[in-house]
């Protein structure tokens, strides 16, 4: 069974629906995982981000932000998953010109053998193979 790692941007495509196009794409990976057709993981970190964004980006009170939360926590296809080797990740972030939360993301991905799904490209400055899109 395939299994996806879901990046902070296609949570917010999903909830916000700001690119329907995307946002439809995204819903039917969403069903096909809660037909048990394909594995979704995120982490805690993107769900961080994801919270971060949804009230710095998007203006959402606490309430909202916690209402989004909780319906991706909740979605019976995904689940949360962390791996990261801080040491390793230092050395990477030093090296390469992407994000620390990206590098953690990258880390999971590669302990749990799923393909990153995002639209963020710094992915492909860590593994150009590693990320797709929905």
């Amino acid at each position: 069974m395939k299994v996806y790692l879901i990046d902070t941007n296609i949570f917010l495509r999903y909830l916000v629906k700001d690119n329907q196009a995307q946002a439809q794409k995204i819903n039917q990976l969403f069903l096909t995982a809660k037909q048990n057709q394909v594995k979704l993981i995120t982490t805690t970190f993107i769900m961080n981000e994801m919270a971060w964004t949804l009230k710095s980006f998007y203006k959402l009170n606490k309430i909202k932000v916690v209402e989004k939360m909780e319906l991706i926590l909740n979605f019976p296809g995904i689940k949360i998953r962390d791996y990261f080797n801080l040491k390793q990740a230092v050395v990477a972030y030093k090296q390469k010109n992407v994000d620390l939360v990206d590098i953690f993301t990258y880390q999971t991905a590669k302990k749990y053998q799923a393909a990153i799904l995002s639209y963020d490209r710094d992915f492909d400055k860590l593994d150009p193979k590693i990320r797709k899109e929905p």
